[in-house]
């Protein structure tokens, strides 16, 4: 993280570009480079099945000279050797620290999606962003069983969005898709390198059985029930509450939307404005 007295000229040894406009505000402009080759940038949709997972890891900064002031988000994504695969780099006019730094995360993960790797080990020097996050789930089955769907939605603690994700079920119970919701949030939320996280859903069901609150009398339900806690066991912290569904909105959005993707596709939204 840049402090408020580092200057940061926005080069570095491998890559050297002006990133400013016509008003001085260095904002909106955006390029990457992969292996050293210029790319223009082009923003895509983000589809992934959980087929073929590759993994990168993800450095990511934000500077601001001025907090607020003048700020930019930088990302590096790597192999696991520590060979660069690509440099991102991103002019975001006036901000602060802090906003620069969830930019920077948001457009390294953008990338990496966007470049098919599904499997992200982050790393940030800012405490604030990579401390903690808020998970809001839910499932949805036309018909119970029926098509389903899984939502989820990760927040900032001021309630910002920071990702949205969906995924397609098949035909599956609405008990069954409340779970993979509750699996599916855990899962992004690990990938983009959160430790601490606060769940809250709409089912009674799954939040008392996750807490061990409640008998599981299913098999299958067991089996999600059992995963849903190895993924929890990776926390440093974590707690989940039932909260009523008209509260539940974002992630009731998401999984009735969810309920529409063939089964196994998995859709990412990031808020890469916050």
């Amino acid at each position: 993280m840049a402090s408020d007295s580092e200057s940061y000229d926005g080069s570095d040894s491998d890559v050297s570009r002006d990133y400013g406009s016509d008003d001085g505000h260095y904002h909106g402009h955006l390029s990457y480079y992969i292996n050293d080759e210029y790319q223009d940038y082009e923003e895509t949709d983000s589809y992934q099945s959980e087929e073929d997972i590759e993994e990168v890891y993800l450095e990511f900064d934000g500077a601001s000279r001025g907090n607020p002031g003048r700020a930019g988000a930088g990302a590096v994504l790597k192999f696991e050797d520590g060979a660069v695969i690509t440099r991102v780099r991103e002019g975001l006019g006036i901000g602060t620290n802090n906003d620069a730094e969830y930019r920077a995360l948001i457009r390294g993960l953008k990338t990496a999606l966007e470049m098919g790797y599904d499997v992200i080990h982050v790393k940030g020097d800012s405490k604030l962003v990579c401390k903690q996050v808020y998970l809001e789930f839910d499932g949805a089955s036309r018909g119970n069983p029926g098509p389903a769907g899984a939502g989820a939605v990760l927040k900032s603690e001021d309630g910002a969005v920071i990702t949205r994700v969906r995924e397609g079920l098949g035909r599956v119970t609405n008990n069954d898709a409340e779970y993979r919701a509750l699996i599916r949030g855990l899962k992004t939320a690990l990938n983009m390198g959160y430790d601490v996280i606060h769940v809250k859903g709409d089912s009674k069901l799954v939040c008392k059985q996750v807490r061990g609150e409640w008998c599981v009398r299913s098999d299958k339900l067991a089996r999600y029930c059992d995963e849903a806690l190895e993924l929890i066991d990776q926390f440093k912290e974590f707690n989940i509450e039932y909260f009523p569904r008209d509260q539940n909105t974002d992630a009731d959005r998401e999984a009735n939307r969810a309920a529409d993707l063939p089964e196994g596709r998995i859709y990412w939204e990031y808020n890469w404005h916050y």
